[in-house]
């Protein structure tokens, strides 16, 4: 079985009885899906927010890499000829001194306790400052305007032997958006994971699985003032 998709029923955590098998699924570069484990309804307020600073706040010409940002800050990735990866997608970085995104933060430190528990990484191996050393937890937010918006093909860098990338839908296809979306490569064939989600849901996956997102509702005029689209909550970890 390429994708192992796993009921959790609100208990905001990974049970210790599949801890093992999850561990050695994602070894096995299979793709595992935790229905259920966040609470849609932050979720929704996630999204709903983020367009609004969206709205309210003019784009940022360049993002900081920093781990700690002192202000929110977004940045429109329009196919730019220096991205490593082409993309058409909305990038937001929301910063914990940002009260409207009080709800963004407490869902992101929740799935750094769910990583954690895959990786077995404890709090206190994490950065404290950016001069610190340690992991980093970078959580930003995309949103793929429908009428094209997409992320080529690529695979991102292992950090450590057991590296795992979450990402957690802020949207639903077929609701939000009729076609696109996030696709994973395994054994050569490409799955449409987002045909299999809802809100809730958390994707785990290696980093070095082959990923995209396919031009969400390619037909369309692109919508950047639209809320409709792909939206996606990315949980980057560094060092």
């Amino acid at each position: 079985m390429d994708i192992i998709t796993l009921e959790i029923s609100n208990k905001k955590k990974i049970p210790k009885k599949y801890l093992k098998k999850l561990q050695v699924s994602l070894k096995k570069k299979q793709v595992v899906i935790l229905k259920n484990i966040l609470d849609p309804l932050k979720l929704k307020e996630i999204k709903n927010k983020t367009f609004e600073f969206g709205k309210k706040n003019k784009p940022n010409k360049k993002m900081s890499n920093f781990a700690f940002i002192k202000k929110s800050l977004h940045r429109i990735d329009d196919e730019h000829p220096q991205m490593r990866v082409k993309c058409v997608n909305h990038v937001f970085r929301p910063s914990r001194n940002d009260k409207n995104f009080k709800s963004f933060f407490e869902i992101t430190d929740q799935i750094d306790e769910i990583r954690n528990s895959l990786l077995k990484i404890k709090k206190k191996e994490y950065r404290k400052s950016n001069n610190g050393k340690g992991y980093i937890s970078r959580p930003t937010i995309k949103h793929y305007p429908i009428g094209g918006g997409y992320m080529s093909k690529h695979t991102d860098k292992v950090l450590g032997k057991h590296s795992i990338q979450v990402i957690t839908p802020l949207s639903e296809k077929f609701k939000d958006y009729k076609s696109g979306g996030l696709k994973v490569k395994i054994k050569k064939n490409w799955h449409d994971i987002d045909a299999k989600l809802s809100l809730g849901s958390i994707v785990l996956h290696r980093p070095d699985l082959e990923h995209k997102v396919d031009k969400v509702n390619r037909s369309k005029k692109t919508l950047w003032g639209s809320i409709s689209g792909k939206w996606s909550l990315i949980s980057n970890l560094d060092i």
